[in-house]
C-alpha cells in the first residue's frame, strides 16, 4: 500500500496537476443599491437559465400577531395567485406557458422568493414578479380556497 501511494505523490500526482488548467468560470458582483437593498450577481455562462433569488429580512412569521399565526405563511401564498390584470388562472397559465416558475415563502425570520426562467422568457418573468409584489390580487375566491386547505 505505501509503495502505491509513493508512486502516485512521485508520478501520477505531478501528472495530473501539470495537465489541470483551472480556469475560474463564476463571476460574483456585489452592489448596494440607493435604498440599502444588496444585490449579489453569480454569472456563469454555461448556464442556460436565470435563477434569482431573494431574501425579505425581519419579514416572517415571527410578525404574525399571536391570534393570527400563519398569516404571513398566506400572504406569500396569495403572491403567486394573481397580480396586476390576472386573475389565478391567466397567472398560472402565463407562467406554466413560458415554463417560469415564480415561488414565495417564509420561515420564522424572512420572506423569500424564487424566480427559474430562461432568457428568451426574462422579459414575461420579471414583469410577473414585478406584478406579485407590488399589485397582487388577493381575490376574496383565492383567499378562502387557501384558507380551507391550510385547514384540512
Amino acid at each position: 500500500m505505501r509503495l502505491l501511494l509513493l508512486f502516485f505523490c512521485l508520478f501520477i500526482g505531478p501528472l495530473a496537476q501539470a495537465s489541470a488548467t483551472i480556469k475560474p468560470v463564476i463571476t460574483i458582483q456585489t452592489a448596494t443599491l440607493p435604498n440599502g437593498v444588496t444585490i449579489w450577481l453569480n454569472h456563469d455562462p454555461r448556464l442556460p437559465i436565470i435563477s434569482m433569488h431573494m431574501t425579505f429580512l425581519n419579514t416572517g412569521a415571527y410578525q404574525d400577531r399571536p391570534d393570527k399565526a400563519g398569516q404571513t405563511s398566506l400572504m406569500t401564498q396569495l403572491l403567486t395567485e394573481g397580480a396586476g390584470q390576472r386573475d389565478s388562472q391567466a397567472f398560472h397559465a402565463a407562467l406554466d406557458n413560458a415554463g417560469i416558475s415564480l415561488d414565495f415563502g417564509t420561515d420564522r425570520d424572512h420572506v423569500f422568493g424564487a424566480v427559474y426562467t430562461t432568457k428568451e422568457q426574462s422579459e414575461l418573468a420579471f414583469s410577473l414578479l414585478h406584478d406579485a409584489l407590488n399589485t397582487p390580487r388577493l381575490d376574496a375566491g383565492d383567499l378562502n380556497r387557501l384558507r380551507a386547505a391550510g385547514q384540512a
